[in-house]
């Protein structure tokens, strides 16, 4: 895990992947996309927050709507 962060730190301050996160209207979902320069390609991870479960769930997500999804800025 030490690895892969390092890697990452490396590859940011490179500007080699650019990270947004995106909120839903009412912020209990999250979609955050990587994009990588160096493959051109994103990747993205919908995050939605159970309150009955009080969990989070978390998975890969393609083909969903986020036009009424804000924008904010990543902090590590």
């Amino acid at each position: 895990m030490d690895n892969a962060r390092r890697e990452l730190e490396q590859q940011f301050s490179q500007r080699q992947v650019e990270i947004k996160v995106f909120y839903s209207p009412d912020g209990s979902q999250a979609l955050v996309e990587s994009y990588n320069y160096g493959t051109e390609s994103s990747a993205f991870i919908h995050y939605a927050y159970d309150a009955a479960a009080g969990l989070i769930d978390a998975r890969n997500s393609t083909g969903h709507s986020w036009q009424e999804w804000r924008t904010a800025p990543f902090e590590a």
